[in-house]
């Protein structure tokens, strides 16, 4: 049996400020490398067998705060990015829904149903993102505790 352990990246000056960074490689703020920081002491005692993180600087960061000292090998995934959000990258929600009225709305209650401007539906991002996890958790049968 696998035993996985999903984590999200720390803070962004994007994520506090409410702008949508997407496939943007914002970098974690000093409260997010905290948060890493905060998240690896809390895991310290967990024998991670192999780490799978997205390219973007935040969460390959947090995966490298986790790991710490171990020299447990991490993998890097494109995949694993967060959803491209296209025309709204950068843009504050306030902003977005003056543009696009009802829109933001509408992909959180209908997911399946709004592509983002020049961007990518949450279908689009699900297939690309299991197809990476796929691929990484059947690497092997072993017995293993996997970081993502």
């Amino acid at each position: 049996m696998k035993t996985l352990y999903i984590v999200r990246h720390g803070e962004t000056d994007w994520n506090k400020m409410g702008k949508y960074q997407g496939i943007t490689d914002v970098p974690l703020n000093e409260n997010g490398l905290n948060q890493a920081k905060a998240c690896g002491q809390a895991l310290k005692d967990v024998k991670f067998d192999r780490i799978l993180s997205s390219d973007l600087s935040r969460a390959l960061v947090t995966a490298e705060a986790i790991r710490g000292n171990r020299t447990t090998p991490i993998t890097v995934d494109e995949r694993l990015r967060e959803l491209n959000f296209g025309d709204w990258e950068a843009m504050l929600f306030s902003d977005i829904e003056a543009r696009w009225p009802g829109l933001i709305d509408e992909m959180y209650l209908r997911p399946h149903l709004v592509k983002v401007p020049n961007g990518e539906s949450f279908k689009d991002l699900q297939d690309r993102a299991w197809a990476g996890l796929e691929e990484f958790i059947n690497a092997n049968d072993e017995e293993e505790t996997l970081l993502i």
